[in-house]
């Protein structure tokens, strides 16, 4: 089991120092670096402490998952693109939630909906594949978008595309978020990739790291995951800015619950 935590760029030394085994990085993020930047970003992920396992907030608005606006060319040259500079940086998997890109308007059409995610997933699944990379599939809390927001949703998309390297990543905080935290995970383990899990300070988009008062729910969950038999990554995906004594109990909370 490795652990890793959500960040920034500009985060890197901070989480390599807090004792995490990777960090994960916003793949809307990494995109849109130029040149230059990239290459910074790729020789201090070489030649640091801390490798670069996953990515999460894979893209911004304007590649539609599935809804209006959706464009099959669109999502396939984006995925090409990410996938390339993922490949630099030894990403494993990228975690694809995503709420903004998968809202659907009133009346929207759910069977045109659902065919549009199938394509974007399966060109997406596609285009990583060729690096070797896992592309995931995340169940989103109600409170975020209106499309895919329960573990058997995200399963029947990764069932429908089938694929080798298109999985599962289950977000605790989004299991909380649509009423799930207390769902049993054993069906879902044969495809299950990545673990997300959070607190939040106040708001759905400032996910933080783990509030005290509820310790001992995660150690329940994360106890109940090492149980079931999973031994992959884990990641604490955070929105609020990096703070090494909170990222540092959560890290151990994780450990203690682990060991």
């Amino acid at each position: 089991m490795l652990v890793g935590c959500a960040a920034r760029i500009d985060e890197y030394n901070l989480v390599s120092k807090s004792g995490f085994d990777y960090i994960e990085l916003a793949g809307k993020a990494v995109a849109i670096l130029n040149d230059d930047d990239f290459e910074k970003l790729r020789i201090t992920v070489r030649d640091g402490l801390l490798p670069c396992l996953a990515l999460n907030a894979y893209c911004g608005p304007d590649i539609v998952i599935a809804g209006p606006g959706f464009s099959l060319s669109k999502a396939r040259e984006y995925a090409s693109w990410l996938a390339q500079r993922a490949d630099k940086l030894g990403v494993r998997v990228v975690n694809i939630g995503s709420p903004k890109s998968r809202i659907l308007p009133e009346g929207y059409d759910r069977r045109l909906a659902a065919e549009q995610l199938r394509q974007f997933f399966s060109a997406t699944a596609d285009e990583f594949a060729r690096y070797g990379i896992t592309v995931t599939v995340e169940a989103l809390g109600y409170c975020f978008c209106n499309f895919i927001n329960s573990l058997d949703e995200a399963l029947s998309v990764v069932k429908d595309v089938d694929m080798s390297n298109l999985k599962l990543v289950i977000d605790y905080y989004n299991m909380r978020q649509s009423n799930e935290e207390n769902k049993d995970i054993t069906p879902f383990l044969p495809y299950l990739a990545h673990v997300h899990t959070s607190d939040d300070a106040g708001s759905p988009q400032l996910r933080s790291f783990f509030n005290k008062d509820r310790f001992s729910a995660h150690e329940r969950l994360l106890a109940n995951l090492k149980q079931c038999g999973y031994d992959g990554t884990i990641t604490i995906e955070v929105d609020v800015p990096f703070d090494t004594d909170e990222a540092v109990s959560s890290l151990e909370l994780i450990k203690r619950a682990w060991h």
